[in-house]
């Protein structure tokens, strides 16, 4: 008997094109439209709105994630642009995906640097919030020096757990003392670099109370482009090995890379093979 499969359909919500990769949608977009999506909603709203256009950036390991908890994914796909952050994302849609549109992998390093170059043009005001490190100070003090019109601000944020709630009454306490700081400055964008999952569910947790434009989250693309992590080398990018770059450099763990590179690929397999009919 032939083997029949079945089609993916792109879809699309408010405009904006998605295909699904084991249940969370990815964004069918470039770089030079998300911008221009952030500067059209800026302009069009104000940070009292209860719109707000939230940008996420699911990479293998994360989608992973979601594919185990189904909670996480729901917040996944609740936002309004979802960059495919990882070229194993660009391997499984080609895989998986029937359809004439393609994937353009965006860094969200290189994306959260592209907003703030426009928020410096613009003279907007950009949040910093980081963990407990002082990555979000670190970045501030490295992007202050180049870009000089917008407005920056940086704080460390909480502890958090899992589900992205401070971890007892002081660090409740320092959460409420954050989200006053943010609706003073109410700024256009704030990016959040807690790591996945807490960033994500934290900032979804909070987006009720919060005055913002646009939020990112931004894993830690705030240590990478402070250069306290060393970018992958152009060697290790062309032979897609970026991976392997992150644990020789230490900023990326053994189980975080395993569940990107041989997890992830796994499930996309046997969801591919579910989805077939015979």
């Amino acid at each position: 008997m032939k083997k029949r499969r079945r089609q993916y359909k792109n879809i699309s919500l408010l405009g904006r094109y998605y295909v699904e990769i084991l249940g969370v949608k990815i964004s069918i977009t470039h770089k030079e439209r998300v911008l221009r999506q952030v500067r059209n909603f800026i302009s069009k709203y104000s940070k009292s709105s209860k719109n707000k256009f939230i940008i996420f950036t699911p990479n293998p390991e994360i989608i992973t994630y979601a594919f185990r908890n189904p909670e996480f994914k729901i917040i996944l796909n609740s936002g309004d642009v979802s960059i495919p952050d990882g070229y194993g994302l660009k391997l499984a849609y080609k895989y998986i995906v029937c359809g004439s549109k393609q994937i353009q992998i965006i860094k969200g390093r290189e994306l959260f640097v592209e907003l703030v170059k426009v928020a410096n043009k613009k003279g907007w005001r950009v949040f910093l919030l980081g963990d407990k490190s002082g990555s979000a100070e670190g970045v501030m003090a490295v992007l202050g020096r180049s870009y000089k019109k917008v407005k920056l601000y940086a704080t460390p944020g909480p502890w958090l757990d899992e589900n992205g709630v401070p971890v007892g009454e002081a660090e409740r306490k320092h959460e409420t003392r954050i989200i006053e700081r943010i609706n003073k400055v109410a700024p256009e964008i704030i990016f959040v670099g807690f790591g996945a999952p807490k960033q994500e569910k934290w900032l979804v947790r909070n987006m009720p109370k919060l005055k913002f434009n646009v939020g990112m989250v931004v894993g830690r693309s705030f240590d990478f482009v402070s250069g306290r992590y060393t970018v992958t080398p152009r060697l290790f990018e062309r032979m897609r090995l970026e991976w392997f770059w992150r644990l020789l450099s230490g900023s990326q763990n053994l189980p975080r890379i395993f569940n990107a590179v041989v997890v992830f690929p796994f499930l996309v397999l046997k969801d591919k093979i579910s989805r077939s009919d015979w």
